[in-house]
């Protein structure tokens, strides 16, 4: 992805900056399709084919990902441009939050910086545009609600994005234009995203999932995991909480996607994998209890990742890469899984093979009880 504004420089919305008649909120994303659209008009001028774009991602990347194809897909015919996209570690997510959520981020940031609501909203935000962008950022870290995310606006995201994703609208716009997918994660996601400021109270736990999605599906998800609000025998709310993130960011979401694209995207369009083993320069960026983490297969996917594998690593990296090349070049390739259920793996030895997803009906069953909340509260 290209550069792009982050955080409350790329996701600010509220009913202030709306009434002024500009572009509220997901500015960041605008970057990213203004970035696209000038590499399809330009590319040429550089020896590439802008009838063959691949948009990838990792993580957060993955996350612009799914929206920008998501945008795209309500576009004309005539003004798209994405042949395929790579998923790594992440899915569609959750409907985002809307601006009556949102509204709550935005009257703490302004009054953590010292800006009083009874002023008036045109001085309130010409003080808030005088401020320098660094104390910005120092305020982001006084704050609870310190994410500033998409934003379920009615333009870029759509309200009814999800609603098109279940009932199969989605996947049939992929296919008139022949869109394919790669996605796939790791078995470790967790361990990473437990350290992002986790909670220690059940409450805690509903209002720090609050933070990132709408308070209706934060409810729901705490329900789901921790029924008896008391912390399971030999876990920690820690542990939940990571195991709740991964889930929602990467594991749940990614099958809740693929299983609403399979009722009509074939399967030849849809390419998973899943990456259970990690190469020797990863110790130096993770422990080893830590497992294949959340970022830990970047080595296998950019050849070393500006670092050097090891020499027996190579050929089983370069094995796995051969089709995955030829999917970016627009060539016809072979991925090798039979079902929506499995996915081209590189197993905990290190050796390559197709694994079957264990996690398919648990993932699924959350999914499905998230989306019974209704697109309104999602």
């Amino acid at each position: 992805m290209p550069v792009y504004r982050l955080n409350l420089f790329g996701f600010l919305a509220s009913r202030e900056l709306k009434e002024e008649g500009e572009t509220v909120g997901n500015l960041g994303f605008w970057d990213q399709r203004l970035a696209l659209e000038w590499t399809y008009e330009n590319i040429r001028d550089f020896g590439g084919d802008r009838e063959n774009i691949t948009l990838g991602g990792l993580s957060a990347g993955a996350h612009s990902v799914f929206h920008q194809l998501g945008y795209e897909l309500g576009l004309p015919d005539e003004k798209a441009f994405i042949r395929r996209v790579v998923m790594y570690s992440n899915g569609a997510g959750v409907q985002p939050q809307r601006l009556q959520e949102t509204q709550g981020h935005f009257d703490e940031l302004i009054a953590v910086l010292g800006i009083r609501k009874r002023l008036s909203d045109k001085i309130n935000m010409a003080k808030l545009r005088a401020l320098p962008w660094k104390q910005l950022v120092g305020a982001i870290t006084r704050i609870k609600r310190n994410s500033f995310r998409a934003l379920t606006d009615g333009n870029f995201v759509r309200e009814s994005l999800f609603q098109e994703l279940n009932d199969g609208r989605f996947a049939k716009v992929m296919v008139r234009r022949g869109i394919q997918i790669m996605i796939g994660d790791l078995p470790d996601e967790a361990s990473i995203y437990k350290r992002e400021d986790p909670p220690s109270s059940y409450d805690g736990l509903v209002s720090r999932l609050s933070v990132e999605y709408p308070l209706a599906t934060s409810k729901r998800l705490a329900k789901d995991y921790c029924p008896t609000k008391s912390i399971p025998r030999n876990s920690t709310w820690q542990d939940l909480f990571g195991r709740i993130y991964a889930d929602v960011q990467v594991h749940m979401t990614e099958r809740g996607l693929l299983a609403s694209l399979t009722p009509t995207l074939p399967l030849s369009h849809i390419h998973r994998y899943r990456i259970n083993w990690r190469a020797k320069m990863v110790d130096h960026m993770y422990p080893l209890e830590w497992g294949v983490a959340h970022a830990s297969d970047m080595p296998i996917w950019f050849f070393g990742n500006g670092s050097s594998l090891e020499a027996n690593e190579k050929p089983v990296i370069h094995e796995f890469l051969k089709p995955f090349l030829r999917y970016l070049k627009g060539n016809k390739m072979e991925w090798g899984t039979r079902s929506i259920k499995q996915a081209k793996a590189i197993l905990s030895d290190g050796s390559l093979g197709m694994v079957e997803d264990k996690d398919w009906e648990r993932c699924l069953g959350v999914w499905n009880d998230l989306n019974s909340l209704g697109s309104s509260h999602l």
